[in-house]
């Protein structure tokens, strides 16, 4: 079980969600995933999960370190329920997607292409 110092990853995670991606044909790469547990993350003024964790926990999903990166790019989006952070970055000759709910850590959508 990989374990960072804010995030870990699903041991007591008691959900599960099947992932879609609308316009598959492009070549992404798409999975089913539990989401990550949150322990004492920290979280912004708002209550949302802070955006560094939020990045560490996509970085740690598709295990590659932050050094590993060319591109991280974060995005908390407010306007829809449940509010999320979308981290995306590119890494090791693939593009990653992540989109994790901002309020309790699930994993909402993965997708994954090489470029």
């Amino acid at each position: 079980m990989k374990k960072i110092v804010t995030i870990a990853l699903s041991a007591t995670l008691a959900f599960g969600a099947s992932i879609a991606l609308v316009g598959c044909g492009d070549g992404w790469e798409t999975v089913s995933s539990g989401g990550i547990a949150i322990d004492s993350v920290e979280r912004d003024e708002n209550g949302y999960i802070a955006e560094d964790a939020a990045k560490e926990a996509a970085l740690t999903m598709a295990e590659v370190t932050e050094a590993e990166c060319t591109l991280i790019d974060t995005n908390l989006d407010t306007s829809g329920n449940p509010v999320t952070w979308t981290v995306d970055f590119d890494a090791n000759g693939t593009s990653y997607h992540y989109v994790v709910n901002a309020e309790n850590g699930d994993l909402i959508d993965f997708s994954s292409l090489g470029i």
